[in-house]
């Protein structure tokens, strides 16, 4: 199977300081964290009920007023948020006791969501779907999620659905994918283990890219490269010696960054300073040597990295310090991520065709366990949902995900950004 950038060994990961927490691979019997929806602490409650369990007790009586203030708060945001009655019209994932799924599950629902992603995906020949086993249970979970999609929505108009706002479970069973990537040679995703998210997304890439090489199809019109790849190049440029060193070009699948770096450079930028622009301040702290072996000074300078291409996802992954940041961590560095990214930001000085792109999905942990959030159906304006396996649940806006990311120490892994193209993303 072809190797991919990896986004661990991707050139322009080594300017984003510590790689992303990996859980570490796990068997049975020990059963998996419990998910928002099933945890003791949440179930029978509502989601304000449920923010109150998440909170600290404050070390006094002054953190005390202040906390029950903020809390009150945060609460009538979320409430606020179901109030809307928007009925959940999306399918679950399953994830029975002692199967971990939640890490693939996750990165599922944020591929179904890159609605340019999934139709093209579903309108592939059969005969390249079934090229590897991979890929043809992929094609066929997206046929399942679509249908029950389909199956959720006519019950929502009917009446028949469930309760706005309610954690809704009709799921599929994702079990034929799973034993598929079990089943790969020289990799890790054994039935029964936990595993990463951004490792297991980068496997059904290489799968995808595999069964369109086999048919011939050319690199640069394959799905996973006209969808996700970005073909950067990078020097260092020095003035002084009027020379250009350290060259090199590749293409990788995610856009990595420091969590820890994009906290420190919000606090130290001005007010209004966009997600973008914090992306490329964090990027210019990267610094290689005027390579005396070419004929440079040595003098240090930022890595001028350009990127050729606009793909129609931009994806995101943050590496954050540990897997157990503390809310104030995960609030304070969340509030550099913004809905909209204009890539122009983040490589200034280009003329990229599209440069807009609106967040359409993100795959996140807390403890040992992911989740994902996902935009309803209807553009920019549509709710937040999360997908919980086989628990879909409204969220409301990007404001009531961000809280409930401090609330319940969830913490992002890979954003999922798709190009607007003028008013139709």
């Amino acid at each position: 199977m072809p190797q991919l950038w990896s986004s661990s060994t991707s050139p322009q990961s080594a300017s984003s300081g510590s790689l992303p927490w990996r859980p570490q691979a796990t068997r049975g019997p020990t059963p998996e964290p419990p998910s928002l929806f099933t945890s003791p602490a949440f179930h029978g409650k509502s989601l304000g009920a449920w923010a109150s369990q998440l909170t600290v007790k404050p070390a006094s009586a002054a953190d005390a007023a202040a906390s029950e203030v903020e809390q009150q708060a945060i609460q009538a945001a979320i409430q606020a948020s179901l109030a809307g009655g928007v009925a959940v019209e999306l399918a679950g994932l399953e994830n029975a006791t002692g199967e971990y799924n939640c890490f693939l599950n996750a990165i599922i629902q944020c591929l179904w969501h890159i609605p340019s992603f999934r139709e093209q995906l579903m309108r592939w020949d059969p005969d390249m779907a079934q090229e590897n086993t991979v890929t043809s249970s992929l094609v066929a979970l997206f046929g399942d999620l679509t249908q029950e999609a389909a199956k959720a929505k006519s019950a929502a108009a009917e009446g028949a659905g469930a309760k706005p706002g309610a954690a809704q479970k009709h799921a599929v069973a994702p079990t034929a994918l799973r034993e598929a990537l079990a089943d790969l040679t020289g990799c890790s995703f054994e039935l029964g283990e936990m595993n990463d998210a951004s490792e297991v997304l980068l496997v059904l890439y290489e799968a995808l890219k595999g069964a369109q090489d086999s048919k011939g199809v050319p690199e640069e019109q394959q799905l996973v490269e006209r969808s996700f790849g970005l073909h950067v190049t990078e020097a260092v440029c020095c003035g002084a010696c009027d020379l250009r060193t350290q060259e090199s070009a590749y293409t990788q699948y995610f856009y990595n960054t420091s969590v820890a770096a994009l906290r420190q450079m919000k606090a130290a930028q001005p007010v209004g300073t966009s997600f973008g622009q914090l992306l490329h301040a964090v990027d210019a702290t990267h610094r290689k040597s005027c390579d005396t072996d070419a004929g440079g000074c040595g003098a240090q300078h930022p890595v001028t990295h350009t990127l050729l291409n606009s793909p129609a996802v931009f994806t995101i992954q943050l590496a954050w310090e540990s897997a157990h940041e503390s809310a104030l961590n995960i609030s304070t560095s969340m509030a550099a991520v913004q809905e909209v990214l204009d890539i122009a930001a983040v490589y200034p000085g280009q003329q990229l065709e599209p440069h807009t792109y609106r967040l359409s999905s993100l795959a996140c942990f807390y403890g040992a366990h992911y989740v994902a959030f996902v935009r309803g159906g209807g553009g920019g304006g549509a709710p937040w949902l999360m997908c919980d396996d086989a628990s879909i649940s409204v969220v409301g806006g990007w404001a009531q995900v961000l809280q409930r990311c401090g609330l319940g120490h969830i913490q992002p892994a890979v954003l999922f950004y798709t190009a607007c193209q003028g008013d139709k993303e």
